[in-house]
């Protein structure tokens, strides 16, 4: 493993116990229906980061980062750009579709454009990849991806989303940013189990917040006595998101237009 690949895993753990320190409040119960948004840019924005302030920085300097925690909080929380302005409907992306498609067949994953996309190259001498190692045979696709997710399906027909908020503080929830208007913007892990959830209409799953935009953030400072991020800043803005969100004719797929009013 390279230096600057050891550099993130160490910096991952100190954002990790920074959330300790933060409490459950970087993790959030809300209505699948309300997470209409996607893009998981902000995470490559975020290691892409990690290995500037690797290649940038003196040994000293390193050390002295990983106990400045105003410093650790602006670099490993608040991402710049438009990432937000450029989200795209989840109900677009390619994972609901595929597994919209698998539940309107009602299983039947034979039917599906998925199966025959998948099984196409496996016959070409092809692999498949999806978590874990390629996938080269018919067995392999069935088991490892179609089961699977079929699995997950009725799991939650049956009993509803399992991963409930705890006191633990978990690395395996969905991901998810803070746009500059205070919306949720799902990322990268957990993309199945949300799309699975808004198809079954399950009342509310678990997310963990991970970005934020800093317009949001400067909203937040310009209604506080202070002027310079911190943990409790932090935390207020992500309680603020967590109450709205919490309204129930907010962020819904048919008043996306109560976002720009924030």
């Amino acid at each position: 493993m390279k230096l600057a690949e050891v550099f993130y895993h160490l910096i991952t753990f100190r954002k990790y116990m920074l959330k300790r320190k933060m409490g459950k409040i970087t993790t959030f119960e809300v209505s699948p229906a309300k997470i209409n948004l996607y893009n998981g840019k902000p995470h490559t924005i975020f290691k892409e980061r990690c290995k500037k302030i690797y290649h940038n920085s003196s040994k000293k300097e390193l050390i002295a980062l990983f106990f400045n925690e105003r410093r650790l909080i602006k670099d490993l929380f608040v991402v710049a750009g438009d990432w937000d302005l450029e989200a795209t409907p989840f109900v677009e992306h390619e994972t609901y579709q595929q597994m919209e498609e698998l539940h309107r067949y009602n299983y039947n994953y034979e039917k599906t454009e998925r199966y025959q996309e998948m099984m196409a190259l496996i016959e070409d001498g092809e692999s498949v990849k999806h978590k874990g190692p390629k996938m080269k045979s018919k067995e392999e696709v069935i088991n490892r991806y179609f089961k699977r997710y079929i699995s997950v399906f009725k799991s939650m027909e049956a009993n509803g989303y399992l991963d409930k908020i705890t006191d633990r503080i978990r690395d395996d929830l969905g991901r998810a940013g803070i746009g500059r208007n205070g919306e949720i913007i799902k990322m990268d892990k957990g993309r199945h189990r949300l799309a699975i959830a808004k198809i079954l209409d399950i009342d509310t799953i678990p997310l963990k917040i991970n970005y934020i935009h800093p317009q949001w953030i400067k909203k937040q400072l310009q209604q506080s006595s202070v002027n310079e991020l911190n943990l409790d800043i932090l935390r207020k803005s992500l309680k603020v998101v967590q109450e709205r969100y919490n309204q129930d004719d907010l962020f819904t797929e048919n008043n996306k237009a109560n976002i720009k009013q924030l």
